[in-house]
C-alpha cells in the first residue's frame, strides 16, 4: 500500500467530495469490448475497484471484458501503465482475439 493510501482514506475522500464514479453501473451497457488495465499499486483508484469493475461488468451480462492486472513490484501506479513491458503485445492479442471472433460470427 502506498504512503498516500495509508495517510488518506481515498474511499472516504471521494465520498466527502461528492464525486461519483458509476462505471460499474454503466459498463455492462457499453456495446464494444472492454480492456481494463490496472496496477496493483495504483494509489488513486484502489486495485480492488478494478477487480470489482470487471466482476460487475460480467454480472451485468458483459461478455467481452478483460482485466489485466500489473503487479505492484512493477511500480506502475496510477499513471505509468503505458510503460508496462509487454503492453503492446497485450493490446495486439486483445485485438486479434476480437478480430477472430468477428470472423467466426460473420
Amino acid at each position: 500500500s502506498s504512503l498516500i493510501s495509508r495517510v488518506l482514506d481515498i474511499d472516504q475522500l471521494i465520498l466527502d467530495t461528492g464525486v461519483e464514479f458509476a462505471t460499474d453501473r454503466w459498463l455492462p451497457a457499453v456495446r464494444c469490448p472492454v480492456l481494463i488495465l490496472h496496477a496493483e499499486d495504483d494509489n488513486i483508484v484502489p486495485h480492488r475497484l478494478g477487480l470489482a469493475l470487471e466482476e460487475a461488468a460480467r454480472e451485468g451480462g458483459k461478455q467481452e471484458v478483460r482485466l489485466v492486472s500489473y503487479p505492484a513490484a512493477m511500480g506502475l501506479g496510477h499513471r505509468d501503465i503505458y510503460k508496462a513491458p509487454g503492453l503492446p503485445e497485450e493490446l495486439q492479442a486483445f485485438m486479434e482475439r476480437l478480430q477472430g471472433e468477428q470472423t467466426t460470427q460473420g
